[in-house]
């Protein structure tokens, strides 16, 4: 069989992985705090030629693989909502949370408070500078400052945690808009805009454009798929009758 076949059927499967990944970017542009994932893929020529950075362990092969998949951690835009329990965050930091699982980090803006009457985020507790929750008294109105000080009918009930990291990009998503990673150091350059969001930073008009690019490519290595296939049968055949 030729060796064309598993470079077309490795180009697919780049592209069907690929596909997969945009198409759970798009389904979330509208996700508060959702930030895009974006793939890396390993360059044909590179392993083939054995160029610099290939695996030397591997044998030369021309194929494409999905390397890693990254979370592209940039700015969205802020999106007013007039809610006193709505945070937007400006700047690379993050919330923490505390769970079962030990700490989770994220931008999510919808705080809400518990049945213990924590701050919290998707039913797990923010965590305040020093440990701990943050407890807000019933009926008090909640005003939360660009630093992350919290406040109840004016009483100073806490500040929230935020904390950044060297290389955001190895964070791993772990779903709900959380994500775990080792590394995290406090942050004092992010800044808490109350009764705002954070908005998705998937831009949707690049997305589908993305989309019909892979779309297409996928379409082509199928094709290859197909022809190589043909060819492989065809010669399978003339072989037989000589």
């Amino acid at each position: 069989m030729s060796g064309g076949i598993y470079t077309a059927m490795s180009g697919a499967v780049a592209m069907d992985q690929n596909l997969d990944l945009l198409s759970n970017n798009l389904a979330n542009v509208s996700t508060p705090g959702f930030k895009g994932t974006r793939p890396a893929f390993e360059a044909v020529m590179a392993r083939a030629k054995g160029a610099e950075g290939a695996d030397p362990t591997r044998k030369d092969r021309h194929d494409v693989s999905l390397v890693a998949v990254s979370t592209d951690f940039t700015q969205g835009p802020l999106v007013e909502t007039g809610n006193e329990l709505d945070v937007a965050l400006s700047g690379p930091g993050l919330m923490v949370v505390d769970t079962d699982q030990g700490p989770r980090y994220t931008r999510r803006g919808a705080l809400s408070i518990d049945p213990q009457g924590r701050l919290a985020i998707g039913g797990a507790p923010l965590r305040a500078v020093g440990g701990g929750g943050i407890n807000i008294p019933e009926q008090s109105f909640v005003s939360i400052e660009a630093d992350g000080a919290v406040f109840a009918d004016n009483a100073l009930v806490g500040q929230l945690e935020l904390v950044s990291f060297e290389d955001p990009s190895a964070l791993k998503p772990v779903g709900g808009g959380f994500f775990q990673g080792n590394g995290a150091r406090a942050d004092e350059s992010t800044e808490l805009v109350q009764g705002f969001i954070e908005g998705s930073n998937v831009n949707a008009v690049w997305g589908m454009t993305e989309l019909i690019r892979t779309t297409r490519i996928f379409e082509a290595s199928q094709k290859a798929i197909e022809a190589y296939k043909n060819m492989d049968a065809k010669l399978t055949g003339d072989v037989a009758r000589m």
